[in-house]
């Protein structure tokens, strides 16, 4: 799995961001990147041009989701992974069809999360080589 990529985190709840932070640091990735609300990933991710946007859906400023239509707009291509607490199947159907490669539900474990986050790299990565 590539060790050289980027990554935007964005939550509204600080001890969120910190704990992904660590957890994609630990993975030997770069956080490049920490926004606390919607407006601010955005501007982020087209300043700072990640590989990787790991989005909370509920946020201030602008939501989540409008924030990944903005992204796919931009970049059809783009690795975006939605957070959330919300176990909802119509949000999670709605991120998945707007483009996010994936969702994270924010009450798995630490280790789940960091399974699945490395799960949706590899694959998008791998679906990109090919």
């Amino acid at each position: 799995m590539p060790d050289s990529l980027r990554f935007v985190i964005a939550d509204d709840e600080s001890h969120i961001r910190n704990l992904l932070e660590i957890m994609v640091s630990s993975i030997g990735y770069e956080v490049v990147g920490l926004a606390e609300d919607g407006k601010q990933a955005l501007q982020m991710y087209t300043d700072l041009q990640p590989d990787v946007l790991l989005l909370d859906i509920n946020m201030p400023n602008m939501s989540g989701v409008d924030v990944l239509h903005e992204v796919i707009t931009m970049n059809p291509s783009a690795i975006v992974i939605m957070l959330t607490s919300l176990n909802s199947l119509d949000i999670v159907r709605q991120c998945l069809g707007g483009g996010a490669k994936q969702y994270i539900l924010k009450d798995n474990s630490i280790d789940n999360m960091r399974t699945i986050l490395e799960e949706a790299i590899l694959k998008n990565i791998t679906a990109e080589l090919l």
